[in-house]
């Protein structure tokens, strides 16, 4: 009997413990040196017609993709129904709004000297 309460209590907290994780927001920073001014990286990042050169994803189907620009916002639709929303806060930083099939992330991206 006093197994069943070890056993129960147990996987009670091992429930709470994937709930918690479940809910929480998780933040992973990478940084990356480049060797080049902020002007010709930020030109990369910023156009979305440029990401063909350098995105993994983006680069295998250019004759498929949707791009479509507006102001500082422009966005990317892959034919997989994945899509890049890019928002140009200035030169060096722009923020990107990945969309997956309902799941959203989000990154920044900045150029600092």
């Amino acid at each position: 009997m006093k197994e069943r309460y070890i056993f129960l209590i147990v996987v009670v907290a091992f429930v709470l413990v994937g709930l918690i994780a479940g809910f929480s927001t998780f933040t992973i920073q990478q940084h990356t040196v480049v060797h080049a001014t902020i002007e010709k990286v930020a030109l990369q990042f910023t156009s979305a017609k440029n990401w063909k050169y350098w995105h993994p994803v983006v680069s295998k189907d250019t004759d498929l993709i949707k791009i479509t620009a507006q102001n500082k916002q422009q966005e990317i639709v892959l034919p997989n129904n994945i899509s890049y929303q890019i928002e140009i806060i200035n030169p060096a930083a722009i923020l990107i709004q990945k969309n997956n099939q309902g799941k959203t992330t989000k990154s920044l991206l900045s150029a600092l000297p």
